[in-house]
């Protein structure tokens, strides 16, 4: 069989086009969720004391992020978590208590941008608290 250089030509081309269209590109990835922000160290944590049946504000997560919940202990398992004044995690919850998601720090309560985190105590007694997790990009 005798090939022209027509027929190699065509090849050649055909060969270097599939090269460039399955050669790599540079990789860009996009989120799926919140992702963490707050420059290097967006990791938060604090602790104190909530007097018999009150309630603290424990922090103000800034417009434009989010603030995850991942680790709440307190000293007699009693403590409600309230965005502004509406309780997103029930100090009976299943997954706070039962589970332990809370005190082994695998939770991922999310805390909207523009409110405030506080905790309410439920013992009647006063109650030390340590709470922490990271801010994140809506």
């Amino acid at each position: 069989m005798v090939t022209s250089r027509f027929q190699l030509g065509l090849i050649a081309t055909l060969a270097v086009g599939l090269g460039f269209s399955l050669s790599s590109s540079e990789a860009v990835g996009y989120p799926a969720g919140p992702v963490v922000s707050l420059g290097a160290n967006p990791v938060w944590s604090d602790g104190g004391l909530v007097s018999g049946s009150g309630t603290t504000e424990v922090l103000t997560v800034p417009v434009g992020q989010t603030f995850i919940v991942t680790t709440l202990s307190d000293q007699r398992n009693s403590m409600n978590i309230l965005e502004n004044t509406t309780v997103v995690m029930p100090y009976q919850s299943r997954a706070a208590y039962e589970s332990n998601l809370f005190s082994r720090g695998r939770a991922h309560l999310q805390i909207d941008g523009g409110t405030t985190l506080k905790l309410q105590n439920n013992s009647g007694s006063s109650n030390y608290y340590y709470i922490e997790g990271y801010y994140a990009q809506p």
